[in-house]
């Protein structure tokens, strides 16, 4: 005999009621167009009241098309990101019934005021075809949801992303994500797990070698390219400022460049402020043609940001970290580029010196380090003029040993590699300077070697006059009390030029993509292990700054880089005459 209860019959019929209702509901709301700028057209052509189009910001509209399951979109202030944001989560949640979609950012307060000023005030208020889709009753500062059963959860990326864990999310928008701990960013991938769903991350510039930055090198690094490199020439002005209007279809015209494209499964978008039509390049022209205030042009930004808010903010891209103004990326970069380059031997060198003549440069740096562990380590750089590039070509880290036996070997190296200059740290080697330049009996056999010279190889102080980093006195009195060259750098500013250096770059030649101008040789070698060499180029360090200090200071500089810096500062040196016979 079955057993009847009132409970379970009003149970039932209380759900099929609820279907019902849903099912209604659904069919009352309006249908919604399923790709996004029809959608855009039918359902979201203003923003604030305001008429919207992409007249100034054409490459946004790749970015609206791309539906990819992740991607990346970094840039400076102001570049319509939020709004972007909001108009992908209403698209979804409308077209797509249960849609779960998640917007994450790095505090309470950005999140308050996405889901009140972007998504209520401008984008729900007022617009009657977005209002039908809203639960009457719905939508704080935690969530907002929808007729159809779409769901949009405002939350923080806070203590790891713990307060998404668990959640079984179908899209995901981690905004600002400038400030989020990309070391727990996996979290993130778990929720989409089961629905198979997207990540898009929006950010501003950030650290260089922070796990940020590591995410960003993922994707494909894609770049805005204007069919017309001098388009900004064509703008048009009058009286009120820029003429917004259908030419700019044309003016704007470009296309996206993918920097990286093996990794197009992850598309990135940079977006400087310099890309759009309506912000001035300079503050004349903010004043004479597009009759606003100068302070929003990227000059007067430039003028008045830190340097690093210049970076991060306006152009949308990383800086290097102030303590650790070297990080394993930038040394990387300027060696992955060039696996096929290795170290080569003193009689490789002076071939190509026999060969390539005065169309090259090649230097020496010796620093003969300080302090119980420490080693000499020469360096030597082959610059190649017409190219500008400085490709290390012998490196080597000696352990302690008998000083004179090592100025010999030094100039012998030298001479046999046929160097033009060499600089040696005088601070800490009076002695191997002074045999160096002058020669003496061998300490291996009865022979005499010839000196380099003291205008063909200089000995070297450091000091703190950045207002004149590089200074050169051809008759100083020297530890022995005899008159010599001598070269004087200012520490900071050449630890400064050399880190200018590793980040240059320039175009190859028949490619015409960007490299760095240091070609560092990837493969591992007697006396070069690489690991070691990138971790002691990292290893320099900022001081902090004390209440008197008027410039950057540098904590002891490793003997690596004091020899590179000693090498770079040689090409500097214009002899007289070319290199030293052999």
């Amino acid at each position: 005999m079955t057993r009847f209860t009132w409970g379970a019959s009003h149970r039932k019929m209380a759900a099929i009621k609820i279907n019902q209702m849903k099912s209604n509901r659904n069919l009352l709301l309006p249908s919604v167009p399923t790709d996004f700028f029809s959608w855009f057209e039918a359902v979201n052509p203003t923003c604030a009241g305001k008429p919207r189009n992409f007249l100034v910001a054409p490459f946004w509209i790749a970015i609206y098309e791309c539906n990819a399951p992740q991607k990346f979109i970094i840039g400076g202030r102001q570049i319509f990101k939020s709004t972007y944001i909001s108009d992908m989560i209403l698209f979804i949640a409308t077209r797509k019934e249960n849609s779960q979609i998640s917007y994450i950012t790095f505090s309470d307060n950005n999140k308050d005021t996405f889901s009140k000023q972007k998504m209520k005030n401008e984008a729900i208020i007022g617009n009657k075809f977005l209002s039908k889709f809203i639960k009457k009753g719905s939508g704080n500062s935690d969530s907002l949801s929808f007729q159809n059963g779409s769901v949009v959860y405002y939350t923080t990326s806070i203590n790891e992303f713990r307060n998404i864990e668990g959640k079984s999310l179908d899209d995901i928008f981690l905004d600002e994500s400038q400030y989020s701990d990309f070391n727990s960013f996996d979290k993130i991938r778990y929720t989409l797990t089961q629905t198979h769903g997207t990540i898009t991350v929006l950010g501003l510039g950030g650290d260089t070698g922070s796990a940020y930055q590591k995410e960003w090198e993922k994707t494909d690094q894609r770049e805005w390219i204007f069919d017309n490199p001098d388009w900004r020439n064509d703008l048009q002005f009058d009286s009120h400022g820029l003429i917004i209007d259908t030419y700019l279809i044309y003016v704007t015209k470009g296309k996206w460049v993918a920097q990286k494209p093996e990794n197009s499964d992850y598309p990135g978008f940079h977006i400087p402020q310099t890309l759009f039509a309506n912000i001035p390049l300079t503050i004349d022209d903010a004043i004479n043609k597009y009759k606003i205030s100068p302070k929003f042009s990227i000059e007067s930004q430039k003028n008045l940001l830190s340097e690093k808010d210049f970076v991060t903010h306006t152009m949308g891209e990383f800086y290097k970290s102030v303590n650790n103004p070297i990080t394993p990326k930038m040394v990387l970069d300027c060696m992955t580029p060039f696996r096929y380059f290795k170290l080569l031997s003193p009689a490789e060198i002076a071939d190509i010196k026999n060969t390539f003549e005065d169309s090259i440069k090649i230097t020496m740096g010796v620093d003969f380090g300080s302090g119980k562990n420490s080693h000499t380590v020469i360096s030597i750089i082959i610059h190649w003029k017409k190219s500008g590039r400085l490709q290390l070509a012998y490196y080597e880290k000696c352990a302690p040993e008998n000083q004179l036996k090592q100025a010999e070997k030094i100039n012998k190296l030298f001479r046999a590699s046929l160097c033009d200059i060499g600089i040696g740290d005088l601070g800490y080697a009076p002695n191997q300077i002074k045999i160096i330049q002058t020669g003496g009996k061998s300490h291996f056999d009865d022979s005499v070697f010839p000196g380099l010279g003291d205008t063909v190889f200089f000995g070297c102080r450091t000091g703190n006059d950045d207002a004149q980093p590089l200074k050169l006195d051809y008759s100083v009195s020297d530890e022995h009390g005899e008159k010599s060259s001598l070269v004087t750098i200012s520490k900071s500013s050449s630890i400064l030029n050399f880190i200018d250096k590793l980040e240059k770059r320039i175009s190859h030649p028949i490619s015409l993509e960007k490299k760095p101008i240091f070609i560092f040789p990837y493969a591992n070698s007697y006396q070069y292990d690489t690991e070691k060499f990138i971790s002691e180029l990292c290893s320099i360090s900022r001081k902090p700054y004390a209440d008197n200090q008027t410039s950057i200071e540098f904590n002891h500089p490793p003997d690596t880089l004091m020899s590179l810096i000693y090498a770079v500062t040689a090409l500097e040196i214009h002899p007289e005459w070319n290199w030293v016979s052999a």
